[in-house]
């Protein structure tokens, strides 16, 4: 008996592993979330697998940086010009990224995401498609809330979605409602943060948004008794790490009120910007568009609008354009 498959088996054969690559792919795509993607647009599909091969390419540079130090560790002794030749290959290889990234900005800016998010000072056409490679697919997130917690942007039960509290948000919620806790990017957390230093250093709206934030909870917490003033043997304990008459957070292992005032607002600041490209994304992809929890469900009125981000950021710009010239003539 013959085991030579015919023409119509062999394009049998072809559609199940056809089906079976794209099951795993699926699979792949709803890692953490566990739940099943929707088919995007295709313009949505060529900025995000642009983003994702910059994601790649951030990966692979910052370990080449890392070697390249590690090698200089190990061997002090090398002569001067072998250092300058590694650190000239370094910067040979880290020229792909570059690239990459010039690419990406092409063919994101192009998409209607970013020409909707353009006027916010400090965001550029690369950094959205970061963010929309990290989240592969705006039907997987129903609610701002979900897509704060999967960037690492929000809080469960009051804790921070970080690496040191996972096990607790775990924990809590497999006692309250015997879930686990899925979804939480650390790729995108740390994305997120370097997009708010983007935001900050713009100088935009955003800047004199987390500075207003900032402000308020470094107040709260003086004011409601959660910080305390180190002493000289505060400062002697922690080998230095505290400061003799500065603020710390109760609790807060050495934290000061500057730094968990600066985490704070920039958490906020970061929330912001996701539920403006949330909801735009959403709007984009035809689904509908919630309120934040804060709004929904805490009774919150302070609600911001993109238009007003916007149009604040479009002032800021005119005015430096119109005092430039000015200045040069001084």
């Amino acid at each position: 008996m013959s085991t030579t498959l015919n023409e119509k088996q062999l394009v049998v054969k072809k559609t199940i592993t056809k089906k079976r690559i794209e099951i795993q792919e699926e699979i792949e795509t709803v890692d953490n979330l566990g739940e099943e993607t929707i088919a995007v647009l295709p313009e949505d599909m060529a900025v995000m697998y642009s983003g994702k091969l910059c994601a790649m390419l951030i990966k692979q540079n910052v370990a080449s940086q890392n070697i390249l130090k590690g090698y200089l560790r190990m061997y002090p002794e090398l002569a001067e010009d072998t250092k300058n030749e590694l650190v000239k290959l370094q910067a040979e290889f880290s020229s792909d990224f570059e690239l990459a990234k010039a690419r990406t900005n092409k063919v994101a800016s192009k998409h209607p995401l970013y020409i909707a998010l353009k006027g916010i000072k400090g965001i550029s056409a690369y950094q959205i498609a970061l963010v929309m490679s990290y989240m592969k697919d705006i039907h997987r997130f129903d609610t701002p809330s979900k897509l704060a917690v999967y960037s690492g942007m929000a809080c469960v039960n009051n804790l921070p979605v970080t690496k040191a509290n996972i096990n607790k948000i775990y924990e809590y919620r497999m006692e309250n409602d015997g879930r686990e806790f899925k979804g939480f990017n650390t790729d995108f957390s740390g994305r997120m943060f370097v997009i708010i230093d983007c935001l900050l250093r713009a100088k935009g709206w955003f800047y004199t948004y987390y500075c207003g934030v900032r402000q308020r909870v470094e107040t709260r917490a003086l004011n409601g008794g959660e910080t305390f003033v180190a002493t000289i043997q505060d400062q002697k304990d922690s080998k230095g790490v505290m400061k003799a008459g500065h603020h710390y957070m109760k609790g807060k292992k050495n934290q000061s009120l500057i730094m968990w005032s600066d985490k704070n607002a920039k958490r906020r600041v970061a929330r912001t910007f996701l539920h403006f490209l949330w909801a735009e994304w959403r709007v984009i992809a035809g689904l509908p568009v919630r309120m934040p929890y804060a709004i929904d469900y805490l009774g919150h009125t302070g609600y911001i609008k993109l238009e007003e981000v916007i149009k604040a950021d479009l002032v800021k710009a005119v005015r430096v354009k119109r005092i430039k010239p000015e200045d040069e003539n001084i």
